[in-house]
């Protein structure tokens, strides 16, 4: 009976004169199967701590612009712009008119573009300081939005408190000019001037004359410039004058 050992196991055999001698087989690499390979994602910035990568916090560490803190300051801040722009449109118009400007000043529209702007400033510097110096717990969108309403509620206040001014000293110039023209505080001294220049240009040597300034003896003055600017802004011409009678 002849036996041997399986050519697998790196064995055979071969019979020499009925015994059976051993010898090695062919050699043959053992091969060992490698582990299924795995990949490691190493994240930019990190180091081996404890046998696992954590993040570099000082040198790895991304920081970005589209933070939650951020948005919210942008976001509010332009919102309260857009709010803030229809006051200051009409208070600018306010300060260009002649107008206005003579008969009520330019005080009041002034004060409105400051309140505006303050506001904005205020909200923003108050939100930065919100999210830089309050705990974190507090952080809340609720308390963003108190913040926003405490600012826009200030505002309307404030505007509230501006408008009264603007009311009264405009129904005071509305009376002066309708009732009292020729002794009013303001429009005396337009009415007076008006009458002075009408003598000078009805004098033969000035009628010819494309305007008024162009006419021997006339004097530059303040009522002068707010009537001129009455003319070429508003298409007018006479103050606190009678109309001319119609013609027969």
């Amino acid at each position: 009976m002849s036996a041997g050992i399986p050519a697998e196991y790196g064995g055979g055999y071969q019979t020499f004169g009925g015994g059976v001698s051993f010898r090695p087989a062919a050699s043959r690499p053992v091969t060992l199967a490698p582990a299924a390979a795995q990949q490691v994602h190493v994240p930019p910035g990190a180091h081996f701590v404890g046998g696992s990568f954590a993040p570099d916090l000082e040198k790895g560490a991304e920081r970005t612009f589209l933070t939650p803190r951020n948005v919210l300051l942008v976001a509010g801040v332009l919102t309260l712009q857009l709010v803030v722009v229809p006051p200051i449109w009409d208070a600018t118009n306010l300060l260009d008119d002649p107008a206005f400007a003579y008969f009520v000043g330019s005080s009041a529209p002034a004060w409105v573009i400051g309140a505006c702007l303050g506001a904005v400033l205020v909200y923003a510097a108050g939100l930065a300081s919100f999210f830089r110096f309050s705990r974190e717990d507090s952080k809340t969108s609720q308390n963003v939005l108190r913040i926003t309403t405490g600012v826009i509620t200030g505002l309307g206040v404030a505007l509230l408190f501006l408008s009264q001014p603007l009311v009264h000293d405009s129904g005071a110039a509305s009376q002066e000019l309708f009732a009292t023209c020729h002794a009013g505080a303001r429009s005396r001294s337009l009415a007076d001037q008006y009458a002075g220049l009408r003598e000078l240009r009805l004098q033969p040597d000035c009628m010819a004359k494309e305007s008024v300034e162009q006419c021997e003896g006339y004097q530059k003055s303040a009522p002068g410039s707010v009537l001129k600017s009455f003319e070429l802004d508003y298409a007018c011409s006479g103050f606190c004058a009678a109309p001319a009678p119609p013609p027969a």
